[in-house]
């Protein structure tokens, strides 16, 4: 995959993220906090791929609180 492709992918994750967060029943549901954590871990294998290593951390400490 491009760059271009890990960008997408990067995008189409934060955009569920915050999908999750407007949503306030989402939001406090277990199936809500799965999806966050998912997305997070998904966006940080993307960075990882464009050796973007400070947003993997931030993304992997945001996984661990």
């Amino acid at each position: 995959m491009g760059q271009s492709m890990w960008d997408q992918a990067t995008d189409k994750y934060f955009q569920a993220i915050n999908i999750v967060r407007l949503n306030s029943e989402l939001k406090t549901s277990k199936d809500g906090k799965t999806l966050e954590l998912a997305c997070r871990s998904n966006i940080a294998h993307c960075k990882l791929q464009l050796k973007d290593y400070v947003s993997v951390m931030e993304q992997c400490e945001k996984v661990l609180e």
